[in-house]
């Protein structure tokens, strides 16, 4: 085996340190990225803004449910027994009445 000629030496160092030099930089951009908090903030804001939005829509179509439910329950109740149902309206119409009257008054 031959010793390395000087001219050998200095291309492997000059190879070697470009190739530090490559790494080096890699390193750098991945070091910003993982420190950038507002990059950061921004990805966890929008986990938190995407699994709110999933939420909403499941509770919306929850609510969207539960009413409709409850419509059939109070269409056959009120088919069931139309007198109750008329009684509990009177009720209603008369308790707004007077509240508006009361209202007026009070506020004369």
């Amino acid at each position: 085996m031959s010793n390395p000629t000087e001219e050998k030496l200095e291309y492997e160092i000059n190879l070697a340190r470009n190739d530090l030099e490559a790494n080096i930089a890699e390193l750098k951009h991945a070091i910003v990225d993982e420190l950038d908090v507002g990059k950061q903030a921004r990805k966890v804001a929008d986990k938190v803004k995407a699994a709110a939005a999933e939420v909403i829509d499941r509770k919306r179509l929850q609510a969207k449910m539960y009413v409709a439910e409850k419509s059939k329950e109070v269409r056959a109740a009120v088919v069931a027994d139309p007198m109750k149902a008329a009684a509990i309206g009177i009720g209603v119409l008369a308790a707004i009445v007077g509240g508006v009257m009361l209202y007026r008054r009070m506020a004369d």
